[in-house]
């Protein structure tokens, strides 16, 4: 058995596996395999941490939604690549959906205007222009 082959079958038996060792998230990292370096990926997932965070307290969300989101966005990266996939966009929709999830619901167009309030803090002419954008 080749290694891709091998890979691919080690990764699907972990599929639905909750657990996993330092050793196997290393090995199966599909961030690994498109460049991204382990300190690479560990900043960008407390940039993504710290993301979900500010927008759940700008929301009002409890402390639990905010976690579960968090824990959405572990378990995504976990199968998908930090290259292929936008971090602020794949943190913004695991927010929404674990605002559903906790029942703690929380309007989509909330969502976005917080999030990308968040994202352009820095930058009120852009915050508002999108915020202007998606109100008319």
């Amino acid at each position: 058995m080749d290694g891709e082959s091998q890979t691919s079958k080690l990764s699907c038996e972990h599929m639905y596996s909750w657990y996993f060792t330092r050793e196997e998230l290393e090995k199966f990292s599909p961030s690994r395999k498109d460049g991204i370096t382990e300190i690479m990926e560990s900043e960008i997932r407390q940039l993504y941490c710290s993301f979900i965070r500010d927008v759940g307290i700008r929301l009002k969300l409890p402390q639990m939604t905010i976690a579960t989101a968090i824990m959405f966005c572990h378990r995504f990266y976990l199968y998908q690549s930090l290259a292929k996939n936008g971090w602020q966009t794949i943190a913004t929709v695991c927010i929404f959906l674990a605002s559903k999830v906790e029942d703690t619901p929380c309007p989509l167009d909330q969502v976005i205007r917080v999030a990308y309030g968040t994202m352009y803090r820095r930058d009120p002419a852009t915050a508002r222009r999108i915020h202007q954008k998606t109100t008319t």
